[in-house]
């Protein structure tokens, strides 16, 4: 069970189809994870590393910019069994959430000597921590003030600058320095909320403070006409000249854009068939904001939280926290809102708090029933109604803004996952063989990338195999071709011993090639043994260029293994964002990774194309430990 939001800000009816598009492609991501026998916690970070991916959210990619133009991102995950990790204005990792999610995953392990582990890093440290670690990060301070902008949310940021300095465009210059003074109009946001309904913006209305350090003028009253000084009314004429004269500056804005490109935090709650929960947020920020500022999505407590029966937890003096495993329901909860405002009521715990103790509030310490023999108990509150009790107590009572949403999640008891079957022991694991050809090393490198996802799944594990070679040495040689690797070069014979098969193919012309077709060809007594009926099997390609056939060979392989009554485990679109992006060429389909390998074999396979071949690994060996039950 998973559930994904992108946010409790404004999003544009224009967009729509994008939004869910995205959604969808986060939630088909979480399943994945799941179904390849991850966790909980797992789910979350897969899920919320797509919509980070994506330009539409206010996360990794699509983030807002700072006031200096900036991308600071939080994320922070949880799991119910109270692991928990988090990055804060943390600029130059690609993907917060993941370094989120190792932060707690390394939070379990002791150190020496007594030594604590973090649970939060901050600023360019985080970066640098997650570059030592090894996930995808800028380099150096310099390559990250660049990663993660993009055209949209520069041009915003132009924008709402120019409208809080309020300056031209061909006074950028000195804009640069300005400090961001609130304008009657309210925050950007609610600038770009006035200006997708129609209302004009207030630019006209926002002043400039004199060489003296005169305050701004107020505005008068309603229904008022502003009263206006001799110097006032001699300067108006010039003031509308200036006005229009900013208006022409301005660029062109295409409708519903303003609002399209301020949302909020996206997050994700997920329950895993093993029946744990975990849930996770990320974010940009607000847009403009100060360099350094730290919103909920970082907050312990604020952004997202997960509690299950039999692990620590839960508030302050209650049972969990002197040492005793809470009792209760399992919950997970992700917020998105003003982070000043979330962090106060540090809010997403305390939802679940009251969640869990809802359906027991007024009940008898001693647990009797009181009342009438025979009569029925009081009904658990929904969790609409909880979480709407909970917000006009804290958020709805202080100041505006009160953007707030609240994605929770509590299972029914009878709707409580079945226990999942122990693990198979090392001499009943589930054996893939990953069987492939390689001329100059593109496939080979894909096909130990797909090993390591296979061999990240508990109770799975993965051998390479090669097929035998068709061209005699002398061609190689004059290929130059490297060296054949140490992998054992596979029989026919051998296919009996395992529970799955993944391809790596090369294409030759838009077909397989011939030493992958020659393999397949010596199958034959398998065939009339139906030795192979009822095994998954899957492909990855390698092709010269992108039209070089990267779904044609898989299109044909099929015909092999439907002959066999071979199980066919095609990808989808489960991998998530980088599948529907047009911004990097990639190889990779539907039917499973891929490469290109360039006319001249020297393009070497990409990151997002190695990403989607260990995914392809993790979730192939899901769907193969499903059949091998």
């Amino acid at each position: 069970m998973i559930a994904v939001h992108a946010g409790a800000g404004y999003h544009s009816p224009a967009l729509e189809a994008a939004y869910k598009q995205d959604l969808a492609a986060a939630c088909r991501a979480g399943a994945a994870a799941l179904a390849a026998g991850g966790s909980a916690l797992e789910a979350v970070t897969a899920a919320i590393r797509v919509l980070e991916a994506s330009s539409h959210c206010n996360a990794g990619r699509g983030s807002n910019l700072s006031f200096n133009g900036v991308v600071e991102c939080d994320a922070s995950v949880m799991a119910g069994d109270g692991a928990f990790g988090a990055v804060a204005a943390a600029p130059g990792i690609e993907h917060p959430v993941e370094a989120a999610a190792l932060l707690a995953r390394e939070g379990k392990q002791p150190l020496s000597y007594g030594r604590v582990r973090p649970m939060v890093l901050a600023g360019d440290r985080a970066r640098e921590w997650a570059l030592s670690r090894g996930l995808a990060a800028a380099a150096t301070p310099q390559e990250a003030t660049s990663m993660h902008l993009t055209e949209h949310t520069q041009r915003q940021w132009r924008k709402y600058r120019r409208i809080v300095d309020g300056t031209s465009s061909d006074e950028g210059s000195r804009s640069a320095q300005a400090r961001p003074r609130a304008s009657p109009g309210g925050s950007p946001a609610a600038l770009a909320r006035q200006q997708a309904a129609g209302w004009a913006v207030p630019g006209q209305q926002m002043r400039r403070q004199g060489p003296q350090g005169q305050p701004e003028q107020q505005q008068p009253a309603a229904g008022r006409p502003a009263k206006r000084s001799r110097q006032q009314s001699s300067l108006q004429g010039d003031g509308e000249k200036v006005q229009q004269g900013r208006q022409r500056a301005a660029p062109p804005v295409a409708p519903n854009e303003s609002a399209a490109w301020l949302y909020d935090t996206v997050g994700c709650v997920a329950l895993a068939p093993d029946g744990g929960v975990a849930a996770g947020v990320s974010s940009g920020g607000i847009v403009l904001k100060v360099e350094g500022r730290v919103g909920e999505a970082a907050v312990y407590g604020a952004g997202c939280w997960a509690q299950q029966p039999g692990c620590p937890g839960g508030t302050p003096g209650s049972p969990a926290a002197a040492g005793q495993a809470p009792a209760g329901p399992l919950l997970a909860c992700s917020v998105t809102g003003v982070g000043e405002r979330v962090m106060q009521h540090l809010l997403a715990r305390e939802l679940c708090q009251a969640a869990a103790t809802a359906g027991t509030a007024g009940a008898p310490a001693d647990g009797s029933q009181e009342g009438q023999e025979g009569s029925p108990e009081p009904a658990e509150p929904a969790l609409d109604e909880v979480a709407a009790a909970l917000l006009c107590r804290t958020i709805l009572l202080g100041p505006p803004p009160h953007d707030c949403g609240l994605l929770c999640l509590r299972p029914a008891p009878s709707a409580a996952p079945a226990p999942v079957a122990a693990p198979k022991q090392p001499g009943n694991m589930v054996k893939i063989a990953i069987i492939y050809y390689s001329t100059y090393g593109h496939v080979r490198t894909l096909a130990q990338k797909v090993k390591e996802g296979v061999d990240s799944v508990e109770g799975a594990e993965a051998t390479l195999f090669q097929v035998p070679e068709l061209l005699p040495q002398e061609v190689l040689d004059k290929m130059h071709a490297p060296p054949k690797s140490d992998d054992p070069v596979i029989t026919a014979a051998d296919l009996k011993d395992y529970d799955g098969f993944i391809f790596g193919i090369p294409t030759r012309f838009g077909m397989m090639a011939s030493q992958v077709k020659a393999f397949l060809d010596s199958t034959g007594g398998l065939w009339q043994e139906g030795a192979l009926v009822g095994k998954p099997a899957g492909v990855f390609i390698s092709t010269g260029t992108q039209a070089g056939g990267m779904e044609t060979t898989a299109l044909t392989a099929v015909t092999q293994f439907a002959h066999h009554g071979m199980v066919f485990v095609p990808c989808g679109y489960a991998f998530g964002g980088a599948l529907f992006g047009n911004d990097e060429v990639r190889g990779g389909s539907p039917y499973g990774a891929g490469t290109l390998a360039g006319a001249d074999g020297s393009r070497q396979p990409s990151k997002v194309e190695l990403d989607y071949a260990v995914f392809q690994g993790k979730y192939f060996a899901g769907v193969a430990a499903k059949l091998a039950k």
